[in-house]
């Protein structure tokens, strides 16, 4: 109705027409001139006045067009009108990276100001109605079905927090298309908001089920709150090695990342027990992770609260990592002999037993961390295992069902087999281990010692060869051949000849054979110095690092295995804010097995149990690091994704509700056309003003422009 107002563009031109000067019949004498005179100043009269005429229509007519409110309006929101009710589901991401701070507000805090104003677009006399979902590692509603109160929605979406999990784009944005499928409103919207990482969307972009919706698809818009190249550095896993006994120092390694410009210098700190320890120097580069080292000695055996921790970055939460330390005070070792006797000295495992421990020939239990048991092969089928760590069985003929099922579930479990060979060993029966490393056929060298093998190639960096070992001078008399398998590893082999040392994996433990005896029948290896650290590398690489560190991420499940006798203690897990849960253990086979899964929190978990069983002295949980990485997926490759999907990504996320709002109604055209009004309003002002002003020149009154030409034409003197 407004543009009944276009009627007013009469009135400039009446006013015109009102005002246009009429030629006056004058009698004169001579008038040639005046009349020429007379004629170029009225055509410069009528210029003026239709181009003052025309702005002033002009102005009129911007004004009752906004007035009237224009719309411009695509085929999509011509054919839906503005007052349709509307479903809308807003997916808010809530992984621990939209904790980022940038200007003083995380990511979080902008997606719900944002969801906030989109929010405020609906309209409670068209009953829409609304459904928010937290994105994490899984979709979390905030509420079952759709709600119309969109105040109370508003409260909750208020009162969301960070969760302490990554990302998964998919899983929300199948909850959302599947929420879209029970509801009837003519207009349907999904708001994703969240920081675009790459890695949060390799699932989608395998599967894309968004190409199965049946058309019309809901409406599809991105708003991200990340920034290309954010700079986060993030502990990504450590490592521990060497010895922790006696003050002897432990290495702890941890690998550093960073994404995002820049390459900062840092500070790591090494803290034990809630005390700074060390601290050590590092640069880190984008795409190149540092391995920094940091050294730390113990006294006392025991587990360790430790943590390593950057300086603080934009994202805290993933700058410290945390875990137990568990230094023990002695390996257990049981050494099964195949050739014993009742001459010590002539015992297949006399000269090993004097290596590891000298005192053991006393009775004593002092003298070497290394704590060895000797039983014959028939008592291992009446030995239980769980006590120990490493089992070395030397010379052995053969073992028997039972002893073969004991040794399996043993390296499963997570124990280590070291297998000496000699004289008694039956080849063609190991070879039917399912476990050992290598296929063993006939035995090389003399039995009168009168010719021998030397050491030839070993691999250096293996931790039992740590220090340049000199094995030159030992002399191998015989050995067997052995051809490794392909998951074999072989550490040593002889001068020109077969390999010595084969290791490999079972199950969670390892199998290490050495291809000659453990006495002085096939080798002088015993005599030798070097005899007492090759062994004691070997138990000690075998059993595990004496400082072995246990860590766990956000969502693991922790173990908690003692053996069966232990089945009616219960277990109490702590959380880091406190919350105890109780956990009964129940009978695996020999063991009794407790699970505990609510690891939803970093932080260090305390925990009241048996000493027997394992992770009885607490345990750390840290996030999961992919979430650290903040590299977002290119805008092109996801655009090319959803293309023809009913799909926006919106570039600037502080003007989602203005682009949504758009996007229902059309582009309104009115801001524009008052805009335009104000600007002709001004010139119209200035024009009119130049036009009517006059200056005075040798007493004459004369318009300005005409003053101005004559300066020109250099009819006035300057």
């Amino acid at each position: 109705m407004f543009l009944v107002g276009l009627g007013a563009l009469s009135v400039p031109v009446i006013i015109h027409l009102m005002h246009s000067t009429k030629a006056q019949v004058v009698r004169f004498g001579t008038i040639r001139f005046l009349k020429n005179c007379q004629r170029r100043a009225a055509r410069r009269t009528r210029l003026k006045q239709l181009i003052l005429m025309a702005l002033r229509m002009l102005l009129l007519a911007l004004i009752v067009l906004g007035m009237a409110k224009p719309v411009i309006q695509s085929e999509d929101t011509a054919a839906s009108p503005a007052d349709l009710s509307t479903a809308m589901v807003l997916i808010i991401d809530n992984s621990y990276s939209m904790g980022y701070r940038e200007e003083g507000k995380t990511r979080l805090d902008r997606a719900k100001s944002v969801a906030a104003d989109l929010l405020d677009t609906l309209k409670e006399s068209n009953e829409d109605e609304v459904l928010v979902i937290m994105m994490n590692k899984k979709a979390e509603p905030l509420h079952q079905e759709f709600q119309r109160d969109v105040a109370s929605v508003k409260a909750a979406v208020r009162r969301a927090k960070l969760s302490n999990h990554g990302t998964e784009v998919s899983s929300a944005l199948s909850m959302a298309y599947a929420a879209m499928h029970r509801t009837s409103k003519p207009r349907r919207e999904i708001h994703l908001l969240t920081d675009l990482q790459f890695y949060s969307w390799e699932k989608l972009l395998e599967m894309n089920f968004i190409k199965a919706e049946e058309e019309p698809r809901p409406r599809l818009f991105i708003s991200s709150f990340g920034r290309p190249k954010s700079h986060n550095s993030f502990i990504r896993n450590i490592s521990v090695s060497g010895t922790a006994v006696g003050g002897i120092g432990s290495k702890i390694l941890a690998e550093v990342e960073t994404v995002g410009a820049g390459s900062p210098d840092n500070v790591i700190t090494l803290s034990v027990n809630s005390k700074k320890k060390e601290q050590a120097p590092f640069t880190v580069r984008p795409g190149a992770p540092a391995q920094v080292p940091v050294e730390v000695s113990f006294d006392e055996p025991g587990t360790y609260r430790c943590s390593v921790a950057l300086n603080k970055d934009s994202l805290t939460v993933d700058d410290t990592f945390e875990f137990s330390l568990t230094v023990d005070d002695r390996v257990t070792v049981l050494c099964v002999d195949g050739d014993p006797s009742s001459v010590a000295s002539l015992s297949e495992t006399f000269f090993l037993n004097v290596a590891l421990n000298p005192a053991s020939l006393t009775g004593l239990r002092a003298g070497s961390a290394i704590e060895p048991n000797t039983i014959s092969l028939g008592e291992l089928s009446r030995t239980s295992l769980d006590a120990y760590k490493c089992v070395i069985i030397c010379n052995a003929p053969l073992l028997n069902g039972n002893e073969l099922v004991k040794i399996e579930a043993f390296l499963k479990s997570g124990g280590s087999l070291i297998l000496f060979l000699g004289d008694r060993v039956r080849a063609r029966e190991y070879n039917e281990w399912d476990f050992i490393p290598a296929t063993l056929s006939d035995v090389t060298g003399r039995a009168d010692k009168r010719s021998f093998m030397s050491f030839g190639r070993i691999s250096p960096r293996h931790p039992i060869f740590a220090g340049n070992l000199d094995l030159r001078t030992t002399k191998v008399f015989r050995c067997f051949n052995a051809k490794p398998h392909d998951k074999a590893r072989t550490i040593a082999e002889l001068r020109n000849g077969p390999p010595v040392i084969i290791e490999r994996d079972y199950g969670t433990g390892r199998v290490m054979m050495i291809t000659t005896s453990a006495d002085l029948a096939w080798s002088s290896l015993p005599l030798r110095r070097i005899f007492v650290p090759l062994v004691h590398r070997m138990v000690t690489y075998m059993s595990g690092r004496k400082a072995m560190f246990h860590a766990y991420s956000v969502g693991n499940t922790v173990e908690f295995r003692a053996l069966a006798r232990h089945y009616d203690k219960s277990i109490k897990v702590v959380t880091p804010k406190g919350a105890a849960t109780y956990l009964r253990p129940q009978i695996n086979g020999s063991y009794a097995v407790a699970t505990f899964t609510d690891t939803v929190e970093p932080g260090r978990y305390k925990v009241v149990a048996h000493p027997d069983f394992s992770n009885c002295n607490g345990f750390s949980v840290n996030p999961d690091v992919k979430e650290s990485d903040l590299t977002m997926i290119q805008t092109r490759t996801l655009e090319k994704e959803l293309e023809g999907l009913n799909a926006t990504i919106l570039k600037v996320p502080g003007k989602a509700a203005a682009e949504v709002a758009e996007s229902r109604e059309g582009w309104k055209l009115w801001p524009l056309l008052f805009k335009l009004g104000l600007l002709f309003f001004c010139i119209e002002i200035l024009v009119a003003n130049l036009f009517s002003r006059t200056v005075e020149h040798e007493g004459l009154q004369m318009p300005l422009f005409d003053y101005l030409k004559l300066r020109r034409g250099g009819g006035l003197a300057e």
